[in-house]
């Protein structure tokens, strides 16, 4: 029997449909903050992707730069 190995980037998980739902109620987003071109829940999103506002600017490592 040989093991499946998942794995899970959080950074490519989409925040569920209904908790988004109640938030864009409370909030009216126009911009999805972190999103890629596949699990964008707004028309304009900031990460990965063609189509992207704006690239994925929470990617840099604050550490490296304080080493630098």
């Amino acid at each position: 029997m040989s093991e499946i190995d998942i794995q899970f980037n959080k950074d490519h998980y989409r925040t569920p449909k209904y908790v988004f739902n109640w938030l864009d109620r409370r909030f009216y987003f126009l911009i999805d903050g972190c999103a890629s071109e596949h699990n964008a829940l707004c028309s304009t999103y900031i990460g990965d992707g063609i189509k992207s506002a704006a690239p994925d600017f929470l990617t840099f490592e604050p550490l490296e730069q304080v080493i630098e």
